[in-house]
Parts: structure tokens; sequence; C-alpha cells
């Protein structure tokens, strides 16, 4: 069983900036995070700029992000690593957002997005059981058919 991704932010929809809740890293303290920002709808091309932020006591997040998205004005999805090896003083993390209005729009801003992070790695573990369990069961017939080893 490998760990589900933990939630930032849920998915959501916002039209100002904003501050997510503060999470607690637990098992996830001082390892390498896949921290991912799932944009699921934008209201006419404004500009999200999301950054995390850490804490050790979970109170002070300091004067400067742990990481900082590069702004987005489409739906996607899209992830960065977060190194804590050498920040074992963080114990909680939490996500800051603004929204940047597009200037020759009319429209009010407005995103439906999610900010999710799990332990690098976790989702390779799942392709490693599938290939040990191939390995296990012999190579397919096409793979022997055109001269490949098992």
């Amino acid at each position: 069983m490998h760990p589900e991704p933990r939630y930032l932010l849920p998915n959501s929809v916002h039209e100002i900036d904003g501050i997510g809740p503060t999470v607690a890293l637990g098992q996830e303290r001082g390892k390498l995070l896949v921290v991912t920002l799932g944009i699921d709808e934008v209201v006419n091309r404004h500009l999200l700029l999301v950054s995390l932020w850490g804490s050790p006591d979970g109170a002070e997040f300091g004067d400067s992000p742990l990481t900082i998205f590069r702004p987005r004005q489409y739906t996607g999805m899209h992830s960065t690593l977060l190194n804590l090896a050498g920040r074992s003083d963080l114990n909680f993390l939490r996500v800051q957002w603004q929204i940047e209005r597009h200037r020759k729009s009319n429209h009010e801003p407005m995103f439906h997005f999610r900010v999710f992070f799990q332990q690098s790695g976790a989702r390779l573990g799942s392709a490693v059981s599938m290939r040990s369990f191939t390995q296990a069961m012999g190579a397919p017939k096409w793979s022997q058919s055109r001269g490949h080893a098992a």
C-alpha cells in the first residue's frame, strides 16, 4: 500500500487571493516531496500565482516561500519537487495564492484548483510491483516473437 496524496488545498473555487490551512508534515518531514497544482477551470486567462510556505511551529512561516509555481493561466496539472532533506526544522506546510487580473478583461477572475503533495517515488512503487509480476509470469508472447529477452 502506497501513501495517498495529501491535500494542502482541497479542490475549490477562488476569486481572490488567499492562504490555505496549515498542514502537519508528519512522516513526510525531511523528505523529497512532489507538490502538484491542479487547475480545473480558469475564467478569461487571469494569472494564478501559487507559493508553498514552511513553518517549524505552524504559526511563523517566514519571509520567503519554499517554492513558487510558475504563473499559470490555463488548466492542467503542474508538479514541482520540494526537497525538505536539509530542512528538518519544518513541521508544517501551507499554500498561498494570488490572482492577478488580465488587464484587458472586464470579467471577474476565478480559478478552480487544488494543491496536494506526496513523497517522491510513491507512484513508482506500483510500477515496480507490476514489473515484478510481469517478470514472474514470463515475457509476453509479442516480446518473445520479436527476439526480446524476458
